[in-house]
């Protein structure tokens, strides 16, 4: 029996086992045939997943895929949605479904009429060939059941999609299947995550790789956890040889996968003669490579802005270095690509590198070369410490990455080849909120404060966008900052310093605080954390299942100094707290001299992956940390106040 033969016979077997009545119902579907181990904490189950990838040639590969979620609840709306984007190189030809009611009867037929078509132009983006077909069922009765089967043709691809069926959390799986079919020459390479190595069958000269899973419970999302493809199963999935878009590669290597790049990008740092010129000019008098690298940088920032151009090839080739000096704008690639062609112009070489961004983006698969990466900014290798340029940010300091591409691998291209490297990790010393506050309180309890705050490292990104905000928007920013109620702010000032190792930006703030201080009696309780209480604590769980992810390690320092007025003194003063875990650290204390009060307040937090076990102790840690942010002063009348009238007092 050959492999069409054997499809078309399970195709039979299982319309059988489903059930399909005379009038479209599928006792297959009903949701009582569902386990209950599946159903508790669900919102969605997937019935059935079955999914074929044929490779056909080095060049063209089949999906097809048929699958069942059943919808419990409103909350599980979004796994019925069908969603898949194709572009030029791609091609849906056929999309089916119907959708089924509790029981297994057919509601919905035919649903191909009602797919949407639209395009996948994102915000930002000129140029862009993708587009998606989409469906919605329109069903407000609980549960029901949603069928779907498509076909997917890719001429030629660079990447193939990792395959995990159970796809987010709060989701049960019944079963899921994933077969590739393909020639000796164009086997895919894999790599499985949580789950046993592929059956290998060989058939017709053609080899069959099959993965299946079942009875997935639903996971449920626990605070500080990593991606949810750390705790399902998954096979990721690449080619070795590739041919896209008439072009050739292998991407069996990183080296490989550096090659492929370098041949796309070749020739495309052409400058016109005056620009190269100008450069030329702007760098004469810099001794340093760091102040040409600078220069050339905040030269590129001023003339050029960012815009998505992603057609085709476009999406792993950038736009010539000309094209960019003449239009101003381009994407990650091409304005990396035409920094790269200006550093070039200045005497400074530079190298284009690949790099997965997000601030909770998934760690790179070292062991597994393959195209993994959605970014692309610049090394400048240099003999202390290289420098790191993202292109696609006209505000971006200089040497900066940020939480979008920091500490994590990247692919340099270099020359003809690429190499993994590791971007700048920023440390606890460096990630720093450093504040000083005085604070002046009047009779009545309220309050006027001059605050002073340095923002370094990673923590400059709290406040970041507030450098493009101007009058009232820049006030609302800070109104939801700070998040202290009764607040007037007076004056707002920023400032942006670049002349360190890492940009700092310093934030100066006059505000009036009404009824700062309140009473109890003939007692005055007085707040002493201004502006950094923390409030949230992680919620308890049962049992944790997955590691704690801290993403990045911080220092907060806060000096707050309090000036009462001649009618209050100090009653009682809080004790200082001192916590010192594997996390991170808490301190503070209250000092008091006559009519002044200080408080301190230090927290450290150190970035890693913790196993689950650990997560009480953390949970502990910071309800003690909510606790002890809460603490006041208690303050009396002074025997002078005592004695007079009390006026305007508090």
């Amino acid at each position: 029996m050959n492999y069409l033969s054997a499809v078309l016979v399970a195709a039979l077997v299982f319309l059988s086992q489903a059930g399909y009545g005379e009038k479209g119902s599928r006792p297959g579907l009903n949701v009582s045939g569902i386990p209950d181990e599946l159903k508790k904490g669900a919102d969605a189950v997937l019935r059935y997943s079955e999914t074929t990838q044929e490779i056909l040639s080095g060049k063209k590969v089949v999906f097809h895929e048929h699958y069942a979620v059943t919808v419990l609840n409103k909350r599980g709306e979004r796994f019925a949605y069908f969603i898949e984007l194709y572009d030029k190189s791609s091609r849906i030809p056929h999309i089916s479904g119907s959708v089924y009611d509790a029981s297994g009867n057919r509601i919905e037929k035919n649903i191909s009429v009602y797919v949407n078509d639209y395009s996948a132009v994102t915000s930002g983006t000129l140029y862009q060939d993708d587009r998606v077909k989409f469906y919605k069922p329109d069903v407000k009765t609980y549960p029901y059941t949603v069928v779907y089967e498509f076909d997917k043709v890719y001429d030629g691809m660079v990447s193939y999609p990792e395959w995990y069926p159970q796809k987010d959390y709060r989701l049960g799986v019944e079963r899921a299947t994933l077969k590739i079919i393909a020639e000796a020459a164009n086997r895919p390479r894999y790599k499985c995550r949580n789950t046993a190595g592929p059956r290998v069958e060989e058939e017709g000269g053609k080899a069959i790789f099959t993965w299946e899973v079942s009875g997935l419970i639903p996971l449920k999302e626990e605070p500080f956890s990593g991606p949810v493809t750390d705790r399902v199963p998954v096979v990721y999935l690449a080619p070795g040889p590739f041919t896209y878009a008439k072009t050739k590669g292998d991407l069996s290597t990183w080296a490989g996968l550096g090659r492929w790049i370098s041949g796309l990008n070749k020739g495309r740092q052409d400058l016109p003669p005056e620009t190269v010129e100008t450069i030329r000019d702007l760098v004469s008098g810099l001794a340093t490579k760091r102040e040409k690298t600078k220069a050339v940088y905040q030269y590129m920032q001023k003339h050029t802005r960012y815009v998505s151009v992603q057609l085709g090839i476009g999406g792993f080739q950038p736009y010539p270095a000309s094209f960019v000096d003449e239009k101003g704008y381009g994407d990650c690639k091409a304005l990396s690509n035409y920094t790269l062609a200006l550093l070039k112009a200045a005497g400074v070489e530079a190298c284009y590198t690949l790099v997965r961004a997000g601030a909770d983006a998934a760690a790179i698969l070292r062991d597994f070369p393959s195209n993994q990466f959605n970014h692309v900014i610049l090394c400048v290798p240099d003999r202390q410490d290289s420098i790191w340029l993202e292109c696609t940010s006209q505000e971006q300091p200089f040497d900066f990455l940020g939480s979008f591409t920091d500490d994590r691998e990247a692919l340099l291209v270099t020359g003809d080849s690429g190499v993994l490297v590791h971007t700048p990790e920023y440390s606890m010393d460096q990630n720093v909120l450093l504040r000083r506050a005085e604070v002046t309180l009047d009779d009545a309890g309220d309050a006027t404060a001059e605050i002073f705050t340095r923002y370094g490292g990673l923590q400059i990104e709290n406040v970041q966008d507030a450098l493009l905000l101007k009058g009232e928007d820049l006030k609302k920013f800070y109104y939801e900052e700070l998040g202290i109620s009764d607040l007037v702010i007076d004056k707002i000032r920023l400032e942006e310093i670049a002349d360190g190792d890492l940009p700092e930006i310093h934030e100066n703030l006059e505000v009036g605080l009404k009824k700062y201080m309140s009473k109890g009696g003939k007692r005055v309780f007085l707040p002493l954390n201004l502006t950094n209480r923390s409030t949230k604590i992680p919620k308890q769980l049962d049992e944790r299942k997955s590691e704690m992810v801290l993403n990045y390690s911080y220092m907060d320092v806060d000096t707050i100094v309090y000036y009462l007025p001649e009618s209050l003194e100090v009653e009682y003063k809080p004790a200082g707290v001192h916590l010192e875990t594997d996390f991170g650290t808490y301190q503070s204390q209250v000092l008091v001299d006559g009519k002044q009060i200080t408080y301190i307040r230090k927290i450290t937090m150190k970035k890693g992956r913790y196993p689950s076990e650990m997560f009480e102790e953390f949970a502990l840690l910071r309800k003690k940390i909510v606790k002890a942010d809460k603490c006041k002063v208690l303050l009396k009348p002074t025997q002078l106040a005592s004695n007079s009238s009390p006026g305007s007092q508090l």
